[in-house]
């Protein structure tokens, strides 16, 4: 489990930081990679978890909009 979390955390400051072969993703890019990838590179409930914790302690610049898409994105994936 700490791997999973590290993984995550570990993606989302990669994508927000500025590299020499490409500029930092904003906030709204960065839900939508890790959104993409839930279930596949990131474990979906830490996904989940993850964007509880943006959304309880405003970690990102999202509109509270922007999250309910990206939860309802996120159910939809794990939905059979």
């Amino acid at each position: 489990m700490g791997a999973r979390v590290l993984a995550l955390s570990n993606a989302v400051v990669a994508m927000g930081a500025k590299r020499p072969h490409r500029p930092e993703k904003a906030d709204g890019e960065i839900i939508d990679e890790i959104i993409t990838h839930a279930g596949t590179q990131f474990d979906p409930d830490l996904v989940r978890a993850f964007l509880d914790v943006v959304d309880e302690n405003a970690l990102l610049e999202l509109p509270a909009t922007e999250l309910t898409q990206a939860r309802n994105r996120l159910e939809g994936q794990s939905s059979p």
